[in-house]
């Protein structure tokens, strides 16, 4: 096998950029996503709790 140099190759710099750059965006997109899902549904339990002590103590 002789070694044959090849002519130039494509410069994909730029696409490999702009790709990484939307996936690095989706992942921190879905993170913000899943964390604020979170915390709605840790502020609503927190509430529902607040409401609760909040009735049974007007109740006496």
């Amino acid at each position: 096998m002789s070694y044959q140099p090849k002519g130039r190759v494509e410069n994909y710099t730029g696409a490999f950029l702009a790709t990484s750059w939307f996936i690095v965006f989706m992942a921190l997109w879905t993170v913000a996503a899943v964390m604020g899902f979170l915390w709605v549904i840790l502020m609503s339990y927190a509430l529902d709790l607040l409401f609760r002590w909040m009735g049974r103590r007007n109740r006496h």
